[in-house]
């Protein structure tokens, strides 16, 4: 199970479990990881490889001109 959820200032988690789990012992593990927002870019992390990627940016180092926007 995975939630997100904000911390109050008495630092109290609360937490609702399915009915299912109702009247038996459980084991929780609890992993604290601050949310990061995320950029438009990050859904594209890892779709190339280290040595795609390193290819796509010579072609587009040989391919593409690099504009001085000063000259506009």
């Amino acid at each position: 199970m995975k939630i997100t959820t904000h911390i109050g200032n008495d630092g109290i988690l609360k937490v609702e479990l399915p009915a299912e789990f109702a009247n038996q012992e459980l084991e929780i593990v609890i992993v604290f990881q601050p949310v990061i927002e995320k950029s438009a870019l990050s859904k594209f992390v890892g779709i190339l490889s280290d040595s795609e990627a390193g290819e796509l940016q010579q072609v587009i180092k040989d391919e593409f001109e690099q504009v001085d926007t000063n000259e506009w």
